[in-house]
């Protein structure tokens, strides 16, 4: 057992059977601590799924809370990233008002949809003791590391792929090799045996933080009216106050990274024609 505090946190839209797997998974490495609580911010679900969530009902480690529809409760509520930040932002709230929680050592995000089913409880450890100051880190995966969406670290990912596909296809590009270029090329294999890698941002199925870096970090999905990964903002501000202390850890290992994630972006772009790509890329661009 380790001699820690953890809190676990997830959100979920239309959970399923992979994400009760999730869930008995994470309470199981939690066990191993010595206090736990998981919470579980859940919105937007048809009544159908609600079964799933119930499985956890009355587990006085486990807690639920419901959000309802935020489409039509919040502001620019028809983007999906402006729902993600609202619902995460609802687990900092309940960490930042209980008196139990600030007493906790770290705060562990995670996907409960089934792409981190590689983590273990030796895995944290090991990183939570590693010979680094650190605020955050974020896992590989054992194929390609596939979050672009979250990262920024520089000479890798400096801003939105989608800015950077645009400048490609100002500058002449072709559809296909400006998305190669933005983003098809930036997901890579990390080796295991690799050093900490710094980021400003990064994901990729779950991250750990300590508690007391947090600050008053927020999530937010939107940015000039347009989509942004929530995890940007919430990451770029610890890394502003602590600045060098958010990492990838390359031995962190989420899952595999294929095919879920890296199929379309990676795979397909590299077999499929140029001139198919192209001449589908305009036709449903247009659209």
């Amino acid at each position: 057992m380790l001699n820690s505090k953890i809190l676990f946190a997830t959100t979920t839209r239309n959970p399923s059977r992979k994400f009760v797997k999730s869930i008995e998974k994470i309470y199981d490495i939690g066990m191993k601590f010595s206090q736990f609580k998981i919470l579980i911010i859940e919105s937007d679900s048809s009544e159908k799924y609600h079964a799933y969530l119930n499985n956890f009902l009355g587990n006085e480690n486990i807690k639920i809370i419901k959000l309802g529809n935020l489409k039509s409760q919040i502001e620019n509520g028809e983007l999906r990233t402006a729902r993600i930040a609202f619902a995460r932002n609802k687990y900092l709230e309940y960490l930042n008002e209980s008196e139990e929680y600030q007493t906790y050592d770290y705060l562990m995000i995670f996907d409960s949809d089934g792409i981190s089913n590689l983590i273990s409880f030796n895995q944290i450890v090991e990183a939570i003791n590693i010979n680094e100051d650190w605020s955050a880190q974020f896992p590989n995966q054992l194929i390609f590391y596939y979050d672009i969406y979250a990262l920024r670290s520089e000479n890798w990912v400096e801003e939105n792929y989608k800015i950077t596909r645009e400048k490609y296809l100002s500058n002449g590009f072709s559809p296909k090799q400006a998305i190669l270029k933005s983003l098809s090329n930036k997901i890579i294999h990390i080796k295991k045996n690799n050093g900490l890698i710094p980021v400003r941002s990064a994901f990729g199925g779950f991250g750990i933080y300590k508690i007391s870096r947090i600050g008053n970090s927020k999530y937010l999905g939107v940015k000039n009216g347009n989509s942004e990964c929530e995890h940007i903002s919430f990451n770029s501000e610890i890394n502003k106050n602590y600045p060098g202390t958010l990492f990838i850890n390359p031995k962190l290992i989420s899952g595999t990274g294929f095919p879920d994630k890296t199929f379309r972006s990676k795979i397909l772009m590299k077999i499929i024609p140029s001139f198919i790509f192209n001449f589908l890329y305009k036709i449903f661009k247009e659209k």
